[in-house]
């Protein structure tokens, strides 16, 4: 069997499981070659498992275990799974009209984790560019894989599963283990699933957000010493340099820099008044000026440094 889909399901209302449900119907395939596996890991919620029980399945295997958590349920569901790729789709997010392509990069099997870009649904409608893979970001920076992607079940087993003791931030350290077991990770320019967004307070990722430092400290302890090559580490740097934190970064601290940056253009002034002659265009003032302001052109602000650096050339023209 090519693949498996496992669909754990915890008090998930149960329109949100009709759409995921539903949503498998894109899937172009015979389906003697993949199958569907719900894990209902506990569920209490009377809807839900009036639903699971009088809901005209067809092919769907439903299985039922006491609650241990999604990272249980995932690893439960994949045991019992007999596809050589495996599918983690939650319950209430929805397969992607290009699901199928992803389908298709599964023939050419020259990698051990497949994924995509993300399709923001419900309380927010957004595309979202996940960038391509690097190890160092996923291991200091910030997880870049999709829980929903793609990976071999014998990945799986050979990074002991999901860590079932994680409450939360559990696919990320699955990617971790991933990557340090030299996994190959490889992008697909296409969303694979639609992410269904809940701003009520009361989704997992809302009530155990507070975890999140805890367990990112946790998963970074299994890190092992890594030996970096020099091109990995200017790639991560190049990465960050013109990724979404940077950018993020820099405009929380635009005041800062504008001051620094002003301060600095002040001191040369200075310097040119006091001195007065002509200061080297090469000079490493100059240059750290100028280096800043590369970093930062693409940010809303540009306009006001633009200002400040013409600023600061007309006065070393004088």
């Amino acid at each position: 069997m090519l693949f498996s889909i496992i669909i754990p399901v915890y008090n998930t209302k149960p329109e949100f499981i009709l759409e995921t449900l539903n949503s498998l119907k894109k899937i172009k395939l015979s389906k003697a070659l993949y199958e569907v596996i719900i894990v209902n890991d506990g569920s209490d919620n009377i809807d839900t498992l009036s639903f699971l029980e009088n809901h005209n399945f067809t092919s769907e295997i439903v299985l039922h275990k006491i609650n241990k958590g999604l990272s249980s349920a995932r690893n439960y569901g994949i045991s019992k799974a007999i596809g050589k790729y495996i599918y983690p789709l939650d319950s209430d997010d929805v397969l992607h009209d290009d699901f199928n392509l992803f389908i298709k990069e599964l023939e050419n099997d020259d990698f051990d984790v497949l994924y995509g870009n993300l399709m923001f649904f419900g309380d927010m409608n957004k595309f979202h560019e996940i960038p391509k893979f690097n190890r160092l970001r996923l291991f200091y920076d910030q997880n870049m894989i999709p829980a929903c992607s793609f990976f071999k079940k014998e990945l799986w087993g050979k990074v002991n599963g999901y860590d079932e003791s994680f409450e939360t931030i559990e696919d990320w350290d699955f990617w971790v283990r991933c990557a340090i077991h030299n996994a190959k990770f490889k992008k697909l320019e296409k969303c694979a699933y639609n992410y269904r967004v809940i701003l009520d307070g009361n989704s997992l990722s809302q009530t155990k957000s507070h975890l999140n430092s805890f367990f990112i400290e946790k998963m970074r302890v299994k890190i092992p010493a890594l030996k970096l090559s020099k091109n990995e580490l200017h790639n991560f740097v190049e990465e960050y340099i013109n990724g979404e934190n940077f950018t993020r970064e820099i405009k929380e601290k635009e005041n800062q820099y504008i001051k620094k940056l002003e301060k600095k253009i002040n001191n040369l002034n200075e310097i040119i008044s006091s001195n007065n002659k002509t200061i080297d265009s090469n000079s490493e003032d100059i240059r750290v000026n100028r280096e800043i302001l590369k970093k930062i052109r693409s940010t809303f602000f540009y306009k006001t440094f633009v200002k400040l650096e013409l600023s600061l050339k007309s006065k070393l023209k004088k």
